[in-house]
């Protein structure tokens, strides 16, 4: 795993990329040298202009906010592909360049927004040199700049320095709560994800499209039938191997990647049949479960994740059009000193078949605690389902998410319609009980 961060390290610690006497070239203007490397496919590549560019043009990146924010976007990558291969050492200091370029980005963005006369713009394309340079194209989004921003302050553990971003993203009308930062943002900050701003919701909510209750109640029969032998026969014999589908991730969010692996089952409604052949019970389970037949959401995922005893840092999901369901499937942990924290809120992982659902776009983080310290290589297996979020869309585009067609809706899902209509009464209902 060390090797495969040879080249990141390689390109952190290097002064100049290969292209540096074609960067440094007066016949090159600033211009299309930034156009050149923003369009390069390849990230690292993409990265080394970019780091070149500016040690030869240094005035000119200084104004620019959109090369600043890149670089400090690939830095903070790479910082946490170190991370999760356990160089904390390594990932601080590139952590730092991180946060610096993300302060000299604000900086320079603060500048342009100034901006407001036609002289002072074009006086600053003037600086650029040879014509128009298209900075508003390439630019990343704000809502996401935020995130990364504050995120690489948080792996810092500066978080009150992180708070401090976030809370721009509200000042600014992208967010409700700082903590419930999606990078989307779609609905805008006044959609409300419940009536009591709650992070995880209760058995209260019956969430339309799939009934808790009735889920927990079929895993239960399926884990009857062998579901847990199933899966764990198949690691058993296998381990946990990319081969059968499994992902190793390598996020940044705990510090040996070999924690924490997942394994999709269905992507944006799509079932990955491959993945299947191994797993024909749960596989049955999901396509049978839902409401309508051969129905599942168009939404995010579901996918089975296996994690070992360890400390998942906190981090926010990236977008707020769903609500991520959590199922256990078997949790061996010491279930007191095991828990997940939502926003405010702390939930722990009970009983096997038993559902949580939460707001993935609110910041999160998770604890899993062994029951023997000297145990490493027992699993937590729970199933996580995504599911179209009810609170934010009506209901025609709540069935598509779903995966209605739009010709019979009407007449199909005539009972999905009422569970949402009965949905929002409640909600409403709840909403006003507290404004009154």
């Amino acid at each position: 795993m060390i090797l495969s961060c040879l080249p990141l390290l390689v390109l952190f610690f290097s002064t100049a990329g290969s292209n540096s006497s074609y960067i440094a070239g007066a016949s090159n203007s600033y211009n299309s040298l930034v156009v050149s490397a923003l369009t390069t496919t390849d990230l690292s590549e993409s990265t080394k202009q970019l780091i070149d560019i500016e040690k030869y043009h240094k005035a000119s990146v200084m104004d620019d906010f959109v090369v600043l924010q890149r670089i400090a976007s690939s830095y903070l990558e790479m910082s946490k592909r170190f991370i999760s291969n356990g160089m904390d050492d390594i990932a601080e200091k590139i952590l730092e360049s991180t946060v610096d370029y993300f302060r000299r980005g604000e900086v320079a963005f603060e500048r342009r927004q100034q901006e407001a006369t036609v002289d002072v713009i074009a006086k600053a394309i003037e600086v650029n040199t040879n014509g128009d340079y298209p900075q508003e194209s390439f630019k990343q989004s704000r809502p996401n700049i935020l995130r990364q921003w504050g995120d690489a302050l948080s792996l810092l553990t500066l978080e009150s320095e992180a708070r401090i971003v976030f809370q721009k993203g509200v000042e600014e009308g992208f967010w409700k709560n700082w903590m419930c930062r999606s990078s989307d943002v779609e609905g805008g900050p006044d959609r409300v994800t419940s009536p009591e701003d709650m992070y995880v919701f209760s058995d209260s909510y019956d969430i339309p499209f799939i009934n808790i209750t009735d889920l927990e109640r079929a895993i239960s029969d399926a884990i009857s039938d062998g579901l847990k032998e199933e899966i764990s026969s198949g690691l058993k014999s296998r381990g946990i191997s990319s081969a059968d589908g499994w992902v190793q991730l390598q996020n940044g969010l705990t510090k040996n990647s070999d924690d924490w692996h997942q394994l999709p089952l269905v992507v944006d409604g799509v079932l990955k049949t491959k993945h299947c052949l191994a797993m024909p019970k749960l596989c049955k389970l999901l396509t049978t479960f839902t409401r309508r037949a051969g129905s599942l959401s168009k939404v995010g995922q579901v996918k089975l994740s296996a994690m070992r005893g360890t400390v998942v840092n906190t981090h926010a999901g990236p977008t707020n059009n769903r609500l991520r369901m959590h199922c256990t499937i078997s949790n061996p942990f010491d279930r007191k000193r095991s828990f997940m924290t939502v926003g405010t809120e702390k939930v722990h992982w009970e009983e096997e078949a038993s559902c949580i659902v939460f707001d993935e776009s609110c910041q999160h983080n998770v604890r899993i605690v062994h029951e023997d310290d000297e145990d490493t290589d027992t699993l937590r297996i729970i199933l996580i389902w995504d599911l179209p979020n009810p609170f934010l869309w009506p209901f025609e585009r709540f069935l598509d998410a779903v995966g209605g067609e739009i010709g019979d809706r009407h007449s199909l899902d005539s009972a999905l319609r009422e569970e949402y209509l009965r949905f929002h009464k409640v909600i409403n209902a709840k909403k006003n009980a507290t404004l009154s």
